[in-house]
């Protein structure tokens, strides 16, 4: 009998031993697991962000900032970087849409009058200023030339002059199939 209560005894010691062996062992990927939620939270904290950030006006971008601190949402100490960020979205949009509408723009002197003030106000640099206008000379000359291009009566000579542009370096393959199909088009009427 001293014999089976040894072996009962040793067996409830191995289990207890398997056990605490167990929840060690699942007590690791538990608590690796924890960071993973806190990124997660991050990743939340960027969804309720992003709709701020497509918010043009001031006031109701500080009302609905204002709203997710009370919310408890965000933290009150989040809320100047996320507006520092939203401060420098806007300037970035207003940048692309003050060049957008100088690449429109036919009037020479409208479009250095329009770059220079972008120059004045620091919007951008004048080395930006000098790509945009080196862009824009490249663009008028481009546009110059296909519009000879589309003159040209023959398909032959068409295909001559398009090879000699690509060999050049003037345009690319895909432009100047562009360049033909418009030609095809004109030719069609």
């Amino acid at each position: 009998m001293g014999r089976k209560l040894w072996n009962g005894r040793f067996g409830i010691i191995a289990i207890a031993l398997l056990v605490s062996g167990a929840a060690s062992a699942f007590a690791g990927p538990l608590q690796r697991q924890r960071p993973a939620q806190t990124d997660r939270g991050r990743q939340t904290l960027q969804e309720i962000i992003k709709p701020l950030m497509q918010i043009k006006d001031e006031a109701v971008f500080d009302a609905a900032l204002a709203k997710l601190v009370a919310d408890g949402k965000i933290k009150q100490e989040q809320a100047p970087r996320i507006k520092q960020q939203w401060q420098r979205a806007q300037g970035r949009r207003q940048n692309a849409v003050a060049i957008g509408q100088l690449a429109g723009m036919q009037d020479e002197a409208l479009f250095q009058q329009t770059l220079a003030q972008l120059v004045a106000d620091g919007r951008i640099t004048p080395e930006q200023a000098a790509r945009i206008t080196a862009q824009r000379a490249e663009r008028l000359q481009k546009a110059e030339f296909i519009g000879q291009l589309l003159q040209i009566r023959d398909e032959a000579a068409l295909n001559a002059a398009l090879v000699q542009l690509i060999s050049q370096g003037k345009l690319t393959p895909q432009e100047a199939d562009r360049i033909k199909e418009q030609w095809r088009k004109r030719q069609r009427k």
